[in-house]
């Protein structure tokens, strides 16, 4: 090989390992950025309501929750068996949308029946607060979700447009 190509192959070595490298780094900052955004018990209303209590009123809370959430085991159990079979109907050979809207309409019954046995304690252990205290954990319970940035949401629909009809106008509006 003349040394000429081996300068060649050097340098499209180079450039591949800066791009590998900036990939990797972009990578891990774009992970950082969205643990950073999110926090901890970000969607969960339940969980920012305690956030501004004191220490120990934060630890009774979680230690009611966690024995609540053990009593709603069954009910969680039976959304994601129930979820798990609608699933399984949509990759059938021949679903059945009936048998399908029946498991998704199960396994939201069941993850209503959890939420409101959790939404249930949340109010009996306010309920043994100081006012102060639950008006701490009402501002917690008010306080929106961290909202995503925009660079973290898609426009429009995942996956390719909808197909247009062959016959008839073209659709108005803006293309999608």
């Amino acid at each position: 090989m003349s040394p000429r190509n081996l300068k060649i192959l050097l340098a499209v070595s180079v450039l591949v390992n800066v791009f590998v490298l900036a990939a990797i780094c972009g990578g891990l900052l774009m992970r950082h950025r969205l643990l950073h955004e999110m926090g901890p018990g970000h969607g969960n209303p339940l969980i920012r309501a305690a956030q501004d209590m004191p220490e120990p009123e934060q630890q009774a809370f979680h230690r009611q929750m966690r024995a609540v959430a053990a009593r709603a085991l069954p009910a969680m159990t039976e959304a994601r068996t129930a979820r798990n079979a609608a699933a399984d109907g949509l990759v059938a050979a021949k679903p059945d949308a009936a048998k399908i809207r029946q498991d998704l309409a199960r396994a939201r019954a069941a993850e209503t029946l959890a939420r409101g046995q959790m939404e249930d304690a949340l109010v009996q252990f306010a309920l043994t607060l100081q006012p102060k205290a639950r008006e701490r954990m009402a501002e917690g319970l008010r306080r929106a979700a961290p909202r995503l940035g925009r660079h973290m949401m898609m426009e429009g629909p995942p996956g390719p447009p909808p197909p247009r009809p062959l016959d008839g106008p073209p659709p108005s509006g803006p293309p999608q």
